[in-house]
């Protein structure tokens, strides 16, 4: 073979290769482009599935049924549903009397037919570091379309008053659920309701 067979052999070569990096070069990105698309629309495909299931699930409603504990299953850590008796409105005479909820903090409150009442909250240890290990509050109360309303106008002794009332105010509200076997059922108010079952005392008063 000669030199210049061998030279037309390699510029052959030379100018194949050219071509095809020419050709991939000039070729469009249809792969890349189109996975973008395929994420594009798997997203938001996602994403209307999430909105379109927030739309259609069904809301909470606080008057159909409120988590409440309910007697000793307090203790326990189970909760049962209380939905509101509608059909027995709840008066103040029926919440003359001493009530006592224990859930680790105790109060006792008896709560007087001109509207007044008197309320005794003994805390756990580490509650009593910040209010003390006890405090005795005096206190306005209004019941009204089943909304009871309790206003702290004093307390002793004086700084763990001061610090409860700057910690959560001197008003709360709760909505009075039900009234059954010697339990009450209340729904706090407010944006983050919480819920209690207070039992009726014979024993205990204030």
């Amino acid at each position: 073979m000669t030199n210049d067979s061998h030279l037309d052999s390699s510029e052959q070569v030379s100018t194949a290769s050219d071509e095809l990096v020419e050709k991939n070069l000039s070729r469009p990105a249809i792969p890349r482009w189109l996975s973008s698309l395929v994420v594009t629309l798997a997203v938001a495909g996602m994403i209307y599935v999430v909105q379109e299931m927030k739309e259609n699930s069904p809301a909470t409603d606080p008057d159909v049924a409120v988590m409440t504990p309910v007697g000793d299953e307090l203790s326990s850590g189970q909760t049962g549903i209380v939905a509101p008796d509608v059909e027995k409105p709840i008066r103040m005479g029926d919440l003359v009397g001493t009530w006592i909820l224990d859930d680790g903090i105790r109060r006792v409150i008896t709560m007087q037919s001109d509207g007044t009442a008197r309320m005794k909250v003994n805390f756990d240890f580490l509650t009593a570091l910040r209010y003390g290990s006890e405090l005795i509050l005096e206190l306005n109360w209004s019941l009204e379309e089943n909304i009871l309303k309790q206003t702290i106008v004093d307390g002793k002794p004086e700084a763990g008053r001061k610090t409860l009332v700057s910690d959560f105010g001197s008003s709360a509200a709760y909505r009075v659920l039900k009234m059954e076997q010697g339990k009450l059922y209340l729904e706090e108010l407010g944006k983050q309701p919480d819920s209690y079952t207070w039992s009726r005392s014979e024993d205990e008063s204030l």
